[in-house]
Formats: C-alpha cells, sequence, structure tokens
C-alpha cells in the first residue's frame, strides 16, 4: 500500500520484477543436474544427490530434492511458457498455467532450504541459517520510513499547493513547485 501510495504504476512494476526475478532464481536453484543436451552441468539442489551419494541417508536427500523440484514446478513453467518464451496458446487463453502466487513461492523456498539444511547437517556436522538476518537490519524499515515520511510531506504540499491557489497566491503555489530539483520535474521530449 505504501509503494502504490508513492507511485502505483512505479510499484507495480517493481513489483512484477522482483517476483519474475524471483521465480527465475527459483528455477535455477530446482533446474535438472545436467543441461538439455547432457553437455553442461547445473549448479542446482537436483545435482547435491550425485555430490553427496556416500553420506548418511541419501534417499532422505532424495525426498527433500524431490520435494523441491516439485514445488518449483509452477515456477518452471511460468519461466518457460510466459517468462523466457511465449507460449502461444497461454497467451491466446487456449491453454492454462498454474497460478504463481507469494505463498508457492515461499514454500519453493522453504523446499529449497531443507536441501541446504540437510547439506549442513550431514555433510559438514553445521547448522546452517537459510533466513539469515540482514546485516543492516533496520535498512529495508529505513527505507520504508523515509518512503512514508515522503508520501506524507508531499500529501502537505499539495494541501498546501490548493491552499495558495483558492487564496490567489499564484507566486507561493508555484514557489512550492519550482523549488523541486530538476532531476524530480525533467520529462524526456
Amino acid at each position: 500500500d505504501l509503494l502504490n501510495s508513492a507511485s502505483g504504476r512505479t510499484a507495480f512494476v517493481v513489483e512484477k520484477a522482483l517476483f519474475e526475478s524471483t521465480l527465475l532464481g527459483v528455477c535455477r536453484l530446482t533446474d535438472p543436474p545436467n543441461g538439455q543436451r547432457g553437455a553442461s552441468k547445473n549448479i542446482s539442489v537436483s545435482r547435491v544427490p550425485q555430490l553427496v551419494a556416500s553420506y548418511p541417508n541419501p534417499r532422505e536427500l532424495e525426498l527433500l530434492v524431490d520435494s523441491a523440484c516439485n514445488r518449483s514446478a509452477f515456477a518452471r513453467t511460468w519461466r518457460n511458457k510466459r517468462l523466457a518464451h511465449a507460449d502461444d496458446d497461454v497467451r491466446e487463453g487456449r491453454a492454462k498455467i498454474d497460478d504463481a502466487s507469494r505463498l508457492k513461492v515461499l514454500g519453493a523456498l522453504d523446499s529449497i532450504a531443507d536441501v541446504v539444511r540437510w547439506i549442513g547437517l550431514a555433510c559438514l556436522d553445521t547448522t546452517i541459517s537459510t533466513h539469515p538476518v540482514s546485516e543492516f537490519a533496520d535498512d529495508e524499515v529505513e527505507f520504508l520510513e523515509v518512503l512514508f515520511l515522503g508520501v506524507e510531506a508531499r500529501e502537505e504540499r499539495i494541501r498546501r499547493f490548493r491552499q495558495h491557489i483558492s487564496e490567489q497566491r499564484y507566486d507561493q503555489a508555484e514557489a512550492l513547485i519550482s523549488d523541486l530539483p530538476s532531476w524530480l520535474t525533467f520529462r524526456p521530449e
């Protein structure tokens, strides 16, 4: 809501780009162990069982990898049919693909994290934190705070501008607009 109040169109574009990038990342993490022609090797959780076959409980790892791949199948379909390629049947509504939702993405990421945690325990004898706390613990909060205060300041500026116009104080109304830096008011022709 905060991003939408700052700029709905920009918020939509940013959200869409981040979501699609996340879907592509989920695919990269769960791609098959080898490329389509078998010549290249992918760095993905699907390749891990080949690398750690001698460790205890390889079947448990295989089940975790299968779960990660199954829970990310929707992202692969999106990548193949909508993001990397424009499937004509999907675009024209003759074929449907599963919805991609935040909940499905979180489920896929949790399943991938299960594989990473298994590697930590079985291979490295350590616990791996797969959802670490940011080193910049308040960075995202500060960003949102500045955005929130900026939206409030913009609303106050608009209120004052309208008040100046209604009171026919056009010079003061103009001053509210003209004191913005040029990079905020520049529009290419």
